[in-house]
């Protein structure tokens, strides 16, 4: 709830520092690790946005559709399967896979009567638990230290992002 308060002010400071209008702002947390990721869109419409300064997505390898596969079969037993699925590798370190179409009818409604909070507290616990279970290590030949996700309901969007324990060790 701290975060969502916060959204607006770090989209324009955020904006101010990388020069670009930040359009979205995703964020999770483990409290008992005391780590966090943040993750800010950008809207890339100005000139200095470059695919240089941005990390593209390249041809799929098979780990990647294997990680593609476990995420699917991982959403339908939260909802459903996504409508789309984008993977991106960031440097050694870590994954982020981008879903959009996850909601399914009773968490529609469920934010149409305004039960946010309760979904996000409970998708939040949900997600982690099964994602947990993801068996990633193996596709991506490299340990999984920690996971992060987070949600935006009205664009039925979400992140999640796979910390890799190379990057971390």
């Amino acid at each position: 709830m701290l975060m969502e308060g916060l959204k607006a002010d770090m989209e324009v400071e955020l904006g101010k520092v990388a020069e670009q209008d930040i359009v979205e702002i995703y964020a999770d947390w483990h409290l008992e690790k005391e780590t966090a990721m943040l993750i800010a869109v950008m809207d890339g419409t100005r000139e200095s946005f470059t695919e240089d300064s941005a990390t593209v997505k390249g041809p799929e390898d098979e780990g990647q559709r294997v990680l593609r596969e476990q995420v699917v079969e991982l959403s339908k037993k939260t909802a459903k399967e996504p409508e789309h699925i984008e993977i991106y590798r960031m440097g050694s370190h870590a994954i982020l896979i981008e879903r959009t179409g996850t909601m399914g009818d009773l968490e529609i409604e469920l934010i149409k009567n305004g039960a946010i909070k309760e979904l996000r507290l409970a998708k939040r616990t949900l997600d982690h638990r099964l994602l947990g279970t993801l068996n990633a290590e193996a596709v991506l030949d490299q340990e999984i230290s920690e996971l992060f996700v987070d949600w935006d309901f009205d664009k039925n969007k979400a992140y999640i992002v796979l910390m890799l324990k190379a990057w971390t060790d």
